[in-house]
């Protein structure tokens, strides 16, 4: 068996790159990032559109509408045959469009987007597989946890306690969206759903679905029957979710029996998949019965206003898929990050849909893995997730690492759920998870459930009224006792008490019966539905954007519960935040039912934003990175169509009908740049404009196109006659190496190599130098070009001017904003500013800040300056903000640090305002020691100490002036703990014998985690239990020993003291040497003549030892085991 180890995350990957920023314990500010998608490289089915016509809405006019972009085919995404079949108009409409060349559909994009008979139109993005070493851990440690290799124990899912209600779900359908998987693995072949209306490898669509021999599912990327994975990814998820049990081989699956459906979405050999696959793939598991769909895969986009454009039609599938009762199971993702405290989204973890459950994922210490991304609003659950063993191709075993391993787990644990309660809807399938996972204390805030699943605790969360079910032909039925020949017949077959017809005894078909009561057999289930649990659903958004200022919207919440009907007036709300300064708030909405079961939570993210950020662009297009794209080229005098674009605001939402582009001119030769910009609702334009490059060519010869880098001259920001002189300052240690690119309509763009280029140029000296550079083409066509270099000693300084007045007037308080400057220099195009400081703002006075330039032959620019007057014209200045931080000093005590800065010195009061948003409740507190005034600094500071019952807290600090103005910090959550019950020592006991020492007693521990028994005394003992302990110790000599005993739990809380006293007394014996002799406390010592007897220890003679002749002595133990010989004892 050979073991492998992997950290595993297929993750969608869109359009282009982005570093992602670091997690830190720091607060952070809202910040639009750039790029809509996060840690991602292009690629796009570039001649491929994913195109939803208006329901209603023809083929014949679906036909109209794209003749003019000369498209090849259209391919409906999926048609639906069986539980999907109610929306078979709807998903008609839905159309993958192949056209000619990436061009024609570039060229569509716009045009269609804006037909009225069209609902959306989106790109047919390709998403990646990611793979990372990670060490191997054979341990199937998320199964069961003993604490084995450093883990903790316990921290797993109770599989043991789960398997002893329900091991099997072996009539649930479980949809791996993955990889694939090796369906001839001999620890999942029987497990593998088999589609009963597919006749294997005929060639023929048996069963009229639209996919010829789909046995165990499909493999939509190569569009065939086979879907064998050639990775591993999908095998291993598939391991974990459903590996035989019992069967004498490799690892257990959470369920031993279940079918496994292998939807492949990822070609052989590839690390893409089509956004057309996958949502194929989810439609057809939805489709054809699968109760549970598992989604290992996942994009970051910059924000959610991205994801929803972008993601649609993936959100569109999930959508649909909820109506075919699938629960929707995806991982968390692996960035690291908290979707609590940032802009960002991972997708489809977040798609707001009640069929969606996201997972984190934990060690084997029941923390969170460092990889994982979480959050409240990013995960709903936390599953094991690191070093899990599972199976992988070939009949193997390997241990992955990542959230794509944590989701599987919930698959699992979801389709045994599912096979104990039938009835569950697929919303209250998801409460059930969610509801009963375990409380972790280090998950606390980490995922909406504050846990990590437990299957044992699922599969109990309520209260049964679930008769026991069986499937089987009408024969076993019978040969089961739950069937007897019907009234006067041999052949037909009635359920056992109801009597009610169920077959013939050579009927294949399966029957299901209940037993609503012991022996008695129906096909209707007669047992009380279960008591789930309410359900707590939105019709607003759940992530939201906001100024500085501004109120949210009222969210509008339904909450229902299957016993008690609308139970919406008791829905409890952690409160509307307050949004007076940029940040991320959370509000939580919860509702429990009558028999206290309770709902998932809703939550919506507020992201209250510093600024109105200007709004962002992405290009669309075979060679685009989102925001550039590479050079497209373009046949010489070929009117130019554009590919496409998206634009789009935090605030204003999708703005692409508002994106402006320059024109281009297709007549020349040459590189042309094409700028896209867009203003959102306040007027701002995208900061550095998007941009495409363009490549005018001959059909037939190619063009080399020169590039100016010393002048700072490239293809997006220069013309080719600008480009053609390079005229730079000279300069030693500096090699000048030419850059060129070769544009050829057949070999495609090509950057040249430096063997391509001729020239004598000279960095350090001046004067006129040539550059020639040459290419030919796979047809044998050549180009030639030439640069011309001019290099001089640069004695010129830079010029530098600021931006604004040279004087500027500021009021005391006011942040400095420095208007900026231009510097220009003839021959260098990046010349370096060092200014001066700013000035103190907080103090009146007169300010000169200072500017100079330096180019790169050291010329220094004059010294330009500003003044900045900072001048008090009122007394009425409202406190700044200065510092903030927070700490939790005890299980449930925060301490909280503030201060502000107010230049009127005349703050009053500062106090902390504070919401539980479990229990509900409000409240302030004034500071824990007064304010504190530092005169020079302005600045007033204060302390706080928060004390609550466990739960979440927000809590902000205010500030208020004598005039009334206020101020306050950004609002923060801190959770606070239950405080630790220590433990009691029940009873106690202790025992002396001789010199032997014994403390027995009971210890009880309200928390369950009493730990250890100290004991502190000058003896040794030894210690075994704490429950029931009982220490030992031997006394080195008679005296009295104090013993000292606590019992201290994991916490460290310790319970009291208990002081003991044991009294150890020498023990001191007169009689017959003889009788010394059998008690141990005298030995033989006589020779082979004579019977004498000698103490033990310390050998002292005692005289005979014979019967005949008895002797009597006294004798004293001194010493454990050691005797003296005294006449007395004392």
């Amino acid at each position: 068996m050979r073991l492998s180890s992997t950290l595993c995350l297929i993750t969608f990957l869109q359009f282009f790159s982005s570093q992602l920023n670091a997690v830190t314990d720091q607060p952070t500010i809202p910040q639009f990032v750039s790029n809509p998608l996060s840690d991602s490289t292009t690629n796009l089915a570039s001649r491929q559109l994913l195109v939803k016509f208006r329901e209603g809405s023809t083929s014949n006019l679906w036909n109209q509408i794209l003749q003019p972009y000369e498209f090849t085919s259209t391919q409906s995404v999926y048609s639906p045959v069986k539980y999907l079949q109610a929306f078979n108009q709807q998903l008609a409409s839905w159309q993958l469009v192949t056209f000619g060349n990436a061009t024609r559909a570039g060229a569509s994009f716009e045009a269609l987007r804006n037909n009225p008979d069209i609902e959306y139109v989106a790109p047919n993005a390709a998403f990646q597989l990611q793979s990372l070493p990670n060490d191997l851990s054979p341990a199937l440690w998320g199964l069961h946890n003993t604490g084995q290799d450093d883990g903790t124990s316990g921290a797993d899912i109770d599989a043991e306690l789960g398997w002893s209600i329900r091991y099997s779900a072996e009539d649930i359908v479980v949809a791996v969206i993955d990889t694939g998987i090796d369906y001839t693995h001999p620890d999942l072949a029987a497990n593998m759903w088999v589609n009963e209306g597919e006749i294997p490898n005929n060639g023929i669509d048996d069963d009229g679905n639209g996919f010829v021999d789909d046995v165990h599912g499909y493999d939509f990327a190569n569009k065939d029957a086979d879907p064998m994975d050639t990775d591993s990814h999908g095998t291993h998820v598939a391991g974990i979710i459903g590996a035989e049990g019992n069967n004498g081989l490799g690892i257990s699956g959470v369920t031993w029996k279940t079918k496994l459906m292998a939807i492949k979405v990822f070609a052989d050999n590839s690390k893409a998949a089509y956004t057309a696959d996958i949502v194929s793939g989810i439609l057809y598991a939805a489709d054809m019965g699968a109760r549970i769909s598992n989604n290992s895969y996942g994009a970051v986009f910059t924000d959610a206003v991205a994801e929803e454009i972008f993601n649609r039609p993936i959100a569109d599938a999930v959508h649909y898929a909820r109506e075919a009762d699938m629960l929707f199971v995806a991982a968390a993702g692996n960035n690291g990050f908290s979707a609590d405290e940032s802009l960002k989204v991972t997708s489809p973890a977040t798609i707001d849909s009640p069929n969606v459950i996201s997972v984190a994922a934990t060690t084997r210490a029941d923390l969170r893995a460092d990889f994982s991304n979480f959050g409240e609003t990013g995960a709903d659950i936390a599953a094991p997730g690191k070093d899990i063993l599972s199976t992988v191709p070939g009949s193997e075993y390997a241990s992955y690492s990542g959230t794509s391993m944590a989701a599987p787990f919930v698959s699992g644990a979801a389709a045994l759920v599912a096979a104990q309660y039938p009835e569950l809807s697929v919303e209250e399938l998801r409460a059930v998870l969610v509801e009963s996972a375990e409380p972790v204390e280090a998950l606390a805030g980490i995922t909406l459930s504050g846990g990590r699943l437990n299957l044992h605790s699922a599969l109990t969360h309520i209260p049964s009224g679930h008769c026991p079910s069986h499937t089987a032909t009408p024969m076993n039925h019978h040969l089961a006792g739950r069937a007897v020949y019907c009234a006067g017949s041999y052949i037909n077959f009635c359920a056992a008490g109801s009597n009610e017809y169920i077959g013939t005894n050579y009927a294949l078909e399966p029957v299901l019966l209940f037993e609503s009561d012991p022996d008695f057999f129906s096909t209707t289930n007669l047992c009380a539905p279960s008591n789930t649990p309410p359900l707590l659903a939105g019709e607003s958004q759940q992530q939201i954007y906001l100024r500085e200022g501004e109120t949210a919207p009222e969210p509008n919440l339904v909450a229902t519960d299957l016993q008690d009907g609308d139970i919406s007036t008791g829905i409890s709300d952690s409160g509307a935040p307050q949004t007076g300064l940029a940040g991320y708030y959370l509000r939580r909405f919860s509702v429990a039912d009558s028999s206290n079961l309770t709902a998932v939570p809703w939550i919506q993210k507020i992201n209250v934003l510093a600024n109105d950020a200007p709004p962002r662009l992405a290009l669309l297009g075979p060679v685009c990175d989102f925001w550039w794209c590479d050079v497209a080229l373009h046949s010489v005098g070929e009117p130019w169509q554009d590919p496409g674009y998206v634009g789009w605001d935090l605030l204003d939402g999708d703005l692409t009908d508002s994106v402006t582009y320059t024109p281009v001119d297709t007549s020349t030769l040459g590189v042309r740049a094409i700028r896209y910009t867009v203003s959102d609702s306040a007027g701002n334009e995208t900061e550095s404009g998007a941009f495409r490059l363009v490549g005018i060519a001959d059909p037939e010869l190619p063009l080399i196109e020169f590039e100016n880098r010393p002048n700072g001259k490239s293809l997006h920001n220069s013309t080719p006659a600008e480009r053609s002189t390079v005229r730079t300052y000279r300069r030693d240690n500096w090699e000048f190496d030419p850059s060129a690119y070769a544009l050829d309509m057949k070999d495609g763009f090509q950057y040249l190599s430096l063997e391509a280029f001729n020239h004598n140029v000279d960095a350090s000296h001046d004067g006129q130098y040539r550059v020639t550079a040459i290419f030919t083409d796979s047809d044998g066509n050549t180009a030639v070009a030439e640069q011309q270099v001019e290099i001089v000693t640069d004695t010129q300084p830079p010029v530098l001017t600021l931006n604004g007045a040279d004087t500027i007037e500021i009021e005391i308080g006011d942040d400095f904003i420095d208007p900026g400057y231009r510097v220009e220099d003839d021959l260098d195009s990046y010349p370096r500013v060092t200014p001066g400081p700013d000035p103190d703002t907080y103090t009146e006075g007169a300010y000169t800040k200072t500017y100079q330039a330096t180019d790169g032959s050291d010329n220094l620019s004059q010294v330009v300056q500003r003044t900045i007057h900072v001048v008090r014209s009122h007394w009425d200045h409202p406190p700044k903000r200065a510092g903030f931080g927070w700490s939790r000093v005890a299980p449930d005590t925060a301490h909280i640090n503030a201060s502000f800065i107010d230049v009127d010195d005349d703050i009053q009061t500062l106090e902390l305002h504070y919401s539980d948003g479990n229990h509900g409740g409000t409240g302030q507190l004034a500071p824990a020691s007064g304010i504190s005034f530092d005169a020079p600094a302005h600045t007033f500071s204060a302390s706080f100490t928060l004390i609550g019952p466990p739960g979440d807290y927000t809590f902000f600090v205010l500030a208020r002036d004598a005039k009334g103005n206020e101020s306050q910090t950004r609002a923060f959550t801190a959770t606070l703990l239950p405080v630790p019950e220590p433990p009691v020592i029940e009873s106690i006991a202790l025992t002396v014998q001789g010199y032997d020492i014994r403390v027995s007693g009971t210890v009880s521990d309200l928390d369950g985690d009493a730990e250890e028994l100290r004991v502190s005394s000058e003896l040794s003992f030894t210690c075994s239990g704490v429950a029931e302990f009982e220490c030992t110790a031997t006394a080195p000599a008679a005296g009295d020993y104090s013993i000292l005993i606590q019992a201290v739990d994991t916490a460290g809380n310790a319970s009291a003291l208990e002081t003991l006293q044991a009294r150890v007394s020498t023990a001191c014996e007169t009689a017959a040497n003889t009788t010394h002799i059998s008690a141990g406390r005298a030995v033989e010592c006589g020779t082979l003549f004579t019977s004498s007897a000698c103490a033990v220890g310390s050998g002292d003679a005692l005289g005979s030892s014979s019967l005949w002749f008895p002797a009597t002595s006294t004798l004293l133990e001194s010493g454990p085991g050691y005797w003296e010989k005294v006449s007395i004892c004392p």
